[in-house]
């Protein structure tokens, strides 16, 4: 079974929620470690996402002018 890819938006909304919660204190801290790599993994997909996309978007640029 393969796991569904998140949108950018859903790992935005993640993320948001993780800092929210680190913000207020509301993180139980045997979690904490947990939520912090979640996080990290989220915005260092979301990083090549938009890496990837700029790299789609120059080629399509190359693409317009040729």
């Amino acid at each position: 079974m393969t796991k569904k890819q998140k949108s950018y938006a859903e790992m935005l909304g993640e993320v948001d929620k993780i800092l929210g919660e680190l913000r207020t204190g509301e993180v139980d801290v045997d979690l904490l470690v947990g939520k912090v790599n979640n996080a990290k993994e989220m915005l260092d997909a979301m990083q090549k996402r938009l890496a990837d996309t700029q790299k789609e978007i120059e080629k399509l640029d190359i693409d317009v002018q040729s």
